[in-house]
């Protein structure tokens, strides 16, 4: 296999694989992924050292997400982010919301580990099932694509896009909270902070919506979900509705995030995630 991809989505226990003894294709932009099942992998900005892929489905296979995992050890080493550069990228930021440039802004900051010893197939898998049973409510995938673009293992709980039929759904996942011994809370519980931050995120999704002419639906949801085996809960809205179909020339608003879109061959249901 010159590429594949491994995923499993949120609350099932079903592992999927596609894979390709092809070279997966580098698509310039969204309109040109071809027409046939496949797993789709994209940047928030694409550009040559982060291009968008598109893995066809030539094999698929599936099996039962295990109970418990194999452990194993490697040595490996932590590389110290540089502060540095992370202080004057957070004065950049900052700077901008003092002059309303920006409402919001995460900085996220990268961690670097260094093992003695590549990782063998085995522990990529390990790990990949490691991650399904330790977020069960999450969409786990595990990509491995030509050098020297490596392999991906992610767990994110946020849905940009899922399709049943002719009713596709999205979803605004901003708020966080420590997690209580209650999994459902009222909106009421939320602090002021949250709610207005949420609030930019639905806004958000809302005009890229209207911006390339979908009608929609909203629905608030007035309770939570835990997504995570962590002590957060997450406020979530939803947006959908019959009159909310997207052609399968896949026109998505890039603007929303890394894209993930997964077709499995074997069922009716298209999913794609992103990331926070």
């Amino acid at each position: 296999m010159l590429a594949y991809v491994r995923y499993r989505l949120p609350g099932e226990t079903l592992i999927n694989e596609i894979a390709t003894h092809k070279s997966p294709l580098q698509c310039a932009s969204i309109s040109e992924i071809p027409q046939q099942k496949g797993y789709v992998f994209a940047p928030f900005q694409k550009n040559e050292d982060n291009p968008l892929w598109f893995i066809p489905a030539d094999e698929y296979k599936c099996w039962g997400q295990p109970s418990e995992v194999v452990s194993f050890s490697s040595d490996f080493t932590i590389e110290e982010a540089n502060r540095e550069e992370y202080a004057q990228a957070f004065a950049a930021c900052q700077n901008s919301l003092l002059q309303g440039v920006l409402q919001k802004v995460v900085l996220s900051r990268t961690l670097k580990v260094h093992f003695s010893n590549s990782l063998s197939l085995e522990e990529q898998q390990h790990l990949f099932e490691r991650a399904c049973i330790t977020y069960p409510q999450s969409f786990v995938s595990l990509i491995s694509l030509p050098a020297p673009w490596g392999t991906w293992l992610m767990a994110t709980p946020e849905i940009l896009l899922s399709a049943e039929e002719s009713t596709w759904r999205t979803m605004a996942l901003a708020g966080t909270m420590e997690k209580s011994d209650d999994c459902f809370l009222t909106p009421a519980t939320w602090s002021k902070k949250n709610c207005k931050e949420q609030q930019w995120v639905v806004d958000y999704i809302s005009q890229q919506l209207e911006s390339i002419g979908y009608k929609y639906r909203k629905r608030y949801l007035c309770a939570t979900r835990r997504t995570f085996a962590t002590s957060l809960h997450r406020f979530r809205n939803n947006s959908a509705s019959a009159s909310f179909n997207i052609p399968h020339t896949r026109s998505f608003a890039p603007h929303t995030g890394c894209l993930w879109l997964a077709y499995s061959p074997s069922q009716n249901h298209n999913h794609a995630n992103r990331t926070a």
